[in-house]
């Protein structure tokens, strides 16, 4: 978040391979997301558990997904074991994705449903609370943790949009709030450009 002369508002990243557009509005809800894809937006998104992503295709980000495994796996060792079945999990599903055929996706797909229930119904029923908050995340991802292996291309993890987001997290620590829309307006534009440049492998 950030705040317009004291006021909060949200800072909203749309990054793909080539462009990013940062926007900032007083809203955090699904209308911003109307506005910038349109409401017939039928292409994917890469996100984090945020509910007003809902109704189209998505991917839960796996990066977020193992640093909320990791602070449960500092409090007990069953939430270490569940963190390391996480993470080589993850491995497993990523190799050489980019090398896969079709056909060795949908099975990347079949094991990697089937080991999340299994997770799932060996840990679910877990006295720690730092594995139950790392199941309940699991069970609120469901059905989007494997999302990019039906959609070449798709990345499991949204650190290209944390990536994106960077500067304007830097900037904010450093000046704390901005002055007015206009100003807030030109600080997006102006990162939106130094961005994509930079994913264009330019050095603005």
């Amino acid at each position: 978040s950030y705040r317009i002369d004291g006021r909060k508002v949200w800072i909203w990243d749309f990054c793909t391979d080539t462009d990013l557009l940062l926007v900032i509005r007083p809203s955090r809800g699904r209308g911003v997301v109307e506005e910038v894809l349109g409401k017939e937006y039928a292409g994917q998104i890469v996100c984090d558990g945020w509910k007003g992503y809902l109704g189209w295709v998505l991917q839960r980000c796996w990066a977020h997904l193992l640093r909320v495994a990791k602070v449960g796996a500092e409090e007990s060792e069953e939430g270490k074991s569940l963190y390391g079945a996480l993470c080589e999990l993850y491995r497993q599903m990523t190799r050489e994705l980019a090398k896969a055929s079709a056909k060795a996706r949908a099975r990347r797909l079949t094991v990697g449903t089937r080991t999340m229930d299994e997770l799932l119904r060996r840990y679910g029923r877990s006295p720690s609370p730092g594995v139950q908050k790392v199941v309940t995340y699991l069970q609120n991802g469901s059905p989007w943790w494997f999302t990019f292996l039906k959609h070449r291309g798709m990345d499991a993890t949204n650190n290209r949009g944390e990536r994106g987001l960077r500067e304007a997290i830097v900037i904010r620590k450093i000046v704390g709030t901005l002055r007015n829309w206009n100003g807030a307006e030109a600080f997006a534009r102006m990162l939106s450009v130094l961005g994509t440049w930079k994913l264009h492998g330019e050095n603005p």
